[in-house]
């Protein structure tokens, strides 16, 4: 692997993981993340329909369980509000039925939580930490 592509893969990955921060923070920036990451040649980004909570950026219900069912992805990044001996955590139960699929259906998964969710546990149980 060569340097430029070294670059590539450390700027969409940075990328990609402020990209996840900002949409849990601001979900109505979610389509321009999308749009930005999706003119990268090396990503592919689906975006997931199904009820919308507005407030958060998030969609879950059965239209985005489904649609979900059909993928097989590499990574899963999950946005999540606690991190704490208990488990992976969310405030909004019905994000964690999505984030446990999600978790199903990807080879490989990153939690992205910055130190205010560390030791923090929320409503809803998504996994153990």
């Amino acid at each position: 692997m060569g340097e430029k592509q070294i670059q590539e893969i450390l700027v969409v990955s940075i990328t990609l993981f402020i990209a996840v921060i900002v949409a849990k923070v601001v979900g109505s920036f979610l389509p321009i993340i999308a749009k930005k990451l999706g003119a990268v040649a090396t990503m592919r980004v689906v975006l997931i329909g199904g009820e919308i909570n507005a407030q958060y950026g998030f969609t879950y219900g059965g239209d985005a369980q489904e649609q979900l069912n059909r993928y097989q992805a590499d990574w899963a990044i999950l946005s999540v509000d606690g991190v704490s001996t208990s488990g992976v955590t969310s405030f909004h139960a019905e994000e964690t039925a999505i984030d446990r699929m999600m978790i199903d259906r990807a080879k490989q998964v990153i939690i992205a939580a910055d130190y205010t969710k560390i030791g923090r546990a929320g409503f809803s149980h998504i996994c153990s930490a």
